[in-house]
């Protein structure tokens, strides 16, 4: 019999790392002996695994490099880690397997949520390279780890995730308040949490926070609308961890803050619809 579950704030100080896929760590580490590989390289390949990504994000943000706090962009920590130390945290991570026992090492949404992240991350991306207002590669890290809140829910809370939560759901109550009937936060205050708890950048904490209401994201809003958009894109195509269609129309303050038209929107799904089909073929070899 399983013992019993923590409460989420007890799950978020357990939670040291999200559960790495060997193979995709194998991958960028081969390609850190490629003579001619370079960091963009390596982020296309980090972005198939957030839990990987989130490592070595954290090592750049570690005392060790004096950027404590500030690295904020993938590509930024990959640049700073450097190929033979990235070389030594992805065998490492490809070898140890952190795991309580309390929690599912794989949840019963794994590949959905691989796609969701990675999905999100290129849609955010995208829409961050239109705007103009937002760094695209900021944009795209944030989008890869928007959602890591819901991750450690199906880790930790599997039955609940899975059962009580699409209960409460079927019955008319929306999903982030469904989510706080049960753990007392939503995924998103869930994920902040994390990343403030991992010694990661307040803003992207503060992005990902509200990524589903960007208007209360202070500063951040512009970042926050980014994930929000590219969130939105998806599920216009029905692409996500559960496929539920929660947006109705965009939003016209997001639009504004990113300077995009409904126009730009149809020319980014246009973009991402190129994309799509290459995320999950890599998904299914990573």
């Amino acid at each position: 019999m399983r013992s019993v579950l923590p409460n989420i704030d007890e799950v978020i100080e357990k939670t040291s790392e999200l559960p790495v896929r060997p193979e995709v760590a194998d991958r960028v580490a081969i390609a850190t002996l490629g003579s001619e590989t370079t960091a963009a390289d390596l982020v296309a390949i980090l972005m198939h695994c957030p839990p990987l990504s989130l490592q070595v994000l954290r090592l750049a943000n570690s005392p060790i490099y004096g950027m404590a706090g500030k690295v904020v962009c993938l590509r930024e920590a990959v640049v700073l880690v450097g190929m033979t130390n990235l070389r030594r945290v992805l065998q490492a991570a490809a070898t140890f397997a952190w795991m309580p026992d309390e929690a599912k090492p794989f949840p019963y949404q794994a590949r959905s949520l691989w796609l969701q992240a990675t999905s999100l991350a290129e849609a955010s991306g995208l829409v961050a390279e239109r705007s103009g207002v937002v760094e695209k590669g900021l944009a795209q890290t944030a989008g890869l780890f928007a959602e890591i809140g819901r991750w450690v829910l199906s880790m930790w809370f599997e039955h609940q995730a899975r059962v009580t939560l699409t209960a409460l759901v079927r019955q008319g109550v929306p999903y982030q308040e469904a989510e706080k009937r049960i753990w007392r936060k939503s995924h998103a205050q869930i994920g902040a949490d994390l990343i403030r708890f991992w010694g990661l950048p307040d803003e992207l904490a503060v992005a990902i926070q509200f990524h589903h209401e960007p208007s209360l994201a202070g500063d951040q809003i512009a970042l926050s609308s980014a994930i929000w958009l590219g969130e939105y894109l998806l599920d216009s195509l029905g692409i996500g961890a559960s496929g539920r269609q929660i947006y109705q129309n965009p939003d016209p303050i997001t639009l504004e803050t990113l300077d995009i038209s409904t126009d730009d929107l149809d020319e980014i799904i246009n973009l991402f619809m190129e994309k799509i089909d290459g995320l999950e073929a890599d998904l299914l070899v990573a």
